[in-house]
């Protein structure tokens, strides 16, 4: 499947053709060109992020906090090329999630997972997003290869056999904002499964 990149790219190449109209195919050796992709057990950590899906967060209080699932998608990413090269020279299967708060507005989670890219000499990369605000990067390739080792943990009513931690990374904290969260809990067959704000509130998956 071609890229909008690619798109773009073979569109240039048809306008400066004069009229010969020779195809992108062509044009550009997309088929041979390396793909990264992430491992079947990094792809494993997607099974969590159903599109559609509704998550439902409980504070201490009994309020409840609603999510749904809006994207949920591996995308194909053309990359390399030297100067002035219109050819994508690899691809990058990437993979991305979105949750938006159903019953108010302006709350966006975002969890994304990029492989690692000899030809860009990129190495793997996992995240998690809440408004915007950046969390420690997520160690999945460690757990999946066995250097790290997960612990179990209880929220609520709730017990996770295995529970991956990310932390608020900009120094110093957002003080003056206690809703803002400071550490976002997640596991494999979940996603998200807790977050803990700034002024001491935890929400917890039900």
């Amino acid at each position: 499947m071609m890229s909008t990149s690619d798109f773009a790219r073979c569109s240039l190449l048809l306008l400066s053709s004069l009229g010969l109209l020779p195809s992108c195919k062509k044009v550009c050796d997309n088929e041979n060109a390396p793909v990264y992709a992430l491992t079947q057990g990094q792809q494993g950590w997607r099974d969590g992020y159903v599109k559609n899906a509704i998550w439902r967060f409980q504070n201490a209080n009994g309020y409840v906090r609603t999510y749904r699932v809006t994207r949920s998608e591996t995308i194909s990413e053309g990359g390399g090329g030297g100067k002035g090269s219109l050819c994508s020279t690899y691809y990058n299967n990437f993979f991305v999630a979105d949750l938006e708060r159903t019953d108010s507005v302006g709350t966006l989670f975002r969890f994304q997972m990029s492989p690692a890219n000899s030809a860009a000499s990129a190495s793997f990369k996992a995240y998690v997003q809440l408004n915007g605000n950046d969390f420690t990067p997520l160690p999945i390739d460690q757990v999946e290869d066995g250097r790290l080792t997960l612990a179990p943990a209880t929220f609520g009513s709730r017990t996770y056999p295995a529970v991956l931690e990310s932390t608020y990374t900009p120094s110093p904290p957002p003080v003056s904002r206690p809703t803002s969260a400071r550490r976002i809990y997640l596991t494999k067959a979940e996603g998200v499964v807790r977050f803990e704000e700034f002024g001491g509130t935890v929400w917890n998956r039900l």
